[in-house]
């Protein structure tokens, strides 16, 4: 979502089909509901501050909104 290198991974427990969408047709879906950037983003940080906390064993600070919010839309030309 914002071209730096993924910190997730993601194992699936059963047979599936996955969807690769490409960075320029998202994009487009980006720029018809800029919405969702925003909807995107907060969800984004909520998971990663979920995970920082959860790797601490204490409260960790959540990323910025706002700070990711322009790197998604740097990343997508926004």
């Amino acid at each position: 979502m914002t071209g730096e290198p993924r910190s997730a991974t993601v194992t699936a427990v059963e047979e599936s089909r996955l969807l690769e969408v490409a960075k320029p047709v998202f994009a487009g879906l980006l720029q018809d509901r800029p919405s969702l950037v925003e909807e995107l983003g907060r969800t984004l940080c909520e998971r990663v501050g979920g995970r920082l906390r959860a790797a601490a064993g204490a409260p960790a600070q959540t990323p910025e909104t706002p700070a990711l919010l322009g790197r998604i839309r740097s990343f997508f030309d926004m």
